[in-house]
């Protein structure tokens, strides 16, 4: 599963994410100021979701900037074993923050995480 996604520091932004227990995801993420991408070079971006084990994400443990870094997007990727332990809910709260170099953290989004059972257990 592959989710995009474009986001503009103007205004808060939710997001809901939905995937099935178990399955890998990538989550690409756009992040704009006033409609310009910002500048991704040397900052650092953190995602938690407050499963039963916390998921954990930073730059170089699950979040990859991609290049260009001035174009603003990084991506979130999500290994089966992050979601494969938790049992199946109506939703975990979750966010992501970045931090410019030198700037200030700033919130990304948050939301809630749903799992949903998977329908297959092998294939």
């Amino acid at each position: 599963m592959t989710l995009n996604v474009s986001l503009d520091f103007s205004a808060p932004t939710n997001v809901q994410i939905i995937m099935r227990s178990g399955v890998w995801a990538m989550l690409t993420v756009r992040v704009l100021k006033s409609g310009m991408p910002i500048d991704l070079t040397g900052a650092s971006i953190r995602y938690v979701a407050n499963t039963s084990t916390q998921i954990i994400k930073t730059v170089g443990s699950g979040i990859a900037i991609v290049a260009p870094a001035t174009d603003g997007v990084f991506t979130i990727t999500f290994a089966s074993t992050d979601t494969s332990i938790h049992n199946v809910t109506n939703g975990f709260e979750h966010e992501c923050k970045l931090q410019e170099l030198g700037g200030e953290p700033l919130p990304v989004f948050e939301g809630s995480l749903m799992l949903e059972a998977s329908l297959f257990t092998t294939v």
